[in-house]
């Protein structure tokens, strides 16, 4: 049950945990042996990732009003030497033709993913993300390995998991991680959408000015509860990975 804990927002006395130390949340021993023995270098630059944002699924799915505007922030984050698949362009086709090019996927130091997401509580497994054309599920985002070392699930409850006996996880988070991310951001609950891109845009304003993964999610959760902000705006991102 520990996985299912919103960790940066459990109160410390007066204030949150995250206002005093880094909250990250390690799937299971084998998974961090597993990050720790791969190369974890990122590329030289952080702004030219890969956008993946889709807020009109055309009646298969409720309209995402705010990933316009979350879309509008990231293109400057991005930087004109990434990749935007926004709207339209958001297809499996598209997607998979960036993995199979040159240096696939891994090329890009961060991949956000800004639609609606599946968590299946049953078995884990029928969890995915909508396209724009379809959706896609666990097996074929294994297909796109080798990932980002960054991925963001800016989609409500990304970041949930189902755990199994022995801390065996089936999920987004997880599947992201085997195929080749160091780290995944994601939420554990439903977001309002207006309030998800301003403190994704913190977040990476931090980390592209140099600091870790990890405690950029912090400073940003930090400045959401300081501001005054709802913990049900900020509570539930977490970061997942590799310390």
């Amino acid at each position: 049950q520990l996985h299912h804990i919103p960790w940066p927002a459990l109160h410390l006395h007066e204030a949150p945990i995250v206002s005093r130390c880094t909250p990250v949340i390690v799937p299971s021993l084998f998974n961090l042996a597993l990050l720790w023995s791969r190369s974890s270098e990122l590329a030289s630059t952080k702004n030219s990732g890969l956008l993946l944002a889709i807020s009109d699924f055309r009646g298969r799915y409720p309209p995402l009003p705010a990933v316009v505007r979350e879309a509008a922030l990231m293109a400057h984050i991005v930087g004109e030497a990434g990749v935007k698949l926004v709207e339209s362009a958001a297809t499996w086709n598209n997607l998979a033709a960036l993995a199979n090019g040159e240096e696939g996927l891994a090329r890009f130091p961060f991949w956000h993913i800004a639609t609606h997401a599946f968590h299946d509580g049953l078995s884990g497994r029928l969890s995915g993300v909508a396209l724009y054309d379809r959706d896609i599920w666990l097996d074929e985002l294994s297909q796109l390995a080798p990932l980002p070392p960054l991925v963001m699930l800016s989609a409500c409850s990304g970041g949930s998991s189902l755990v199994f006996t022995g801390d065996e996880h089936v999920s987004l988070t997880m599947t992201c991680l085997m195929a080749g991310a160091q780290t995944v951001v994601g939420t554990i609950w439903p977001l309002l959408d207006e309030q998800a891109p301003d403190l994704i845009h913190r977040f990476y304003r931090h980390w592209q000015s140099g600091l870790s993964v990890s405690r950029s999610l912090a400073m940003a959760q930090r400045e959401a509860f300081e501001s005054g902000q709802d913990v049900v705006n900020w509570g539930a991102f977490l970061c997942i990975g590799e310390p």
